[in-house]
């Protein structure tokens, strides 16, 4: 005696009481669906479709004398039916937009630091390129150092004779002398 037996209730959907309106409305609502989107792959028409069920939630919460059907026959149109869809290529145009304009600075910062790091890199000389300006740097720097001394050295002979001073007096002196010699080499040379 084995009958085969219906599954439980819990495995399917329990038959609803439902009026002959409601019935209507799920067939609509599966025709609106059905009209929105075309395949599981229609991002504008799922889209679109949620579009469509923000409005109806905000119809049945402003209005609630009036029902799921009569939202349908005003929104399913095929005027606003069109304009659910565009509004939808509006949002995904503008998420787009926004996502591109992101993606594009990103790889704007991104070129820019692989840019700097290359140029950075360039300036940055080699270990022998180093080596070899710390030579000269040090060179140069002995070079400036025993100049100096140089400089320092003549003018420290130069005040050890008499400096500034000493060299105004044998300036003085020698014009002085000069004159001197002078008238005396005169009478030297007219006397006979």
């Amino acid at each position: 005696m084995t009958e085969t037996s219906a599954p439980p209730a819990a495995a399917s959907p329990a038959p609803s009481v439902s009026s002959p309106a409601s019935a209507n409305d799920a067939h609509v609502e599966n025709n609106v669906f059905d009209s929105m989107v075309q395949s599981d792959d229609d991002f504008l028409g799922l889209l679109s479709y949620s579009l469509y069920k923000r409005h109806k939630i905000e119809w049945l919460r402003t209005d609630r004398e009036n029902s799921a059907l009569e939202f349908k026959k005003v929104a399913c149109t095929p005027a606003q039916m069109s304009m659910y869809r565009s509004k939808a290529e509006k949002l995904s145009m503008g998420f787009i937009d926004i996502s591109m304009a992101e993606l594009g600075e990103k790889m704007r910062t991104d070129i820019q630091k692989e840019e700097l790091v290359v140029a950075i890199s360039k300036c940055n000389p080699s270990f022998l390129e180093k080596l070899g300006h710390h030579i000269l740097g040090g060179l140069a720097s002995a070079l400036v150092a025993l100049t100096l001394l140089g400089f320092y050295s003549l003018y420290a002979n130069w005040e050890s004779v008499g400096g500034v001073e000493g060299a105004a007096k044998a300036l003085v002196k020698a014009p002085a002398t000069a004159s001197k010699t002078e008238p005396v080499a005169a009478k030297d040379t007219s006397a006979p």
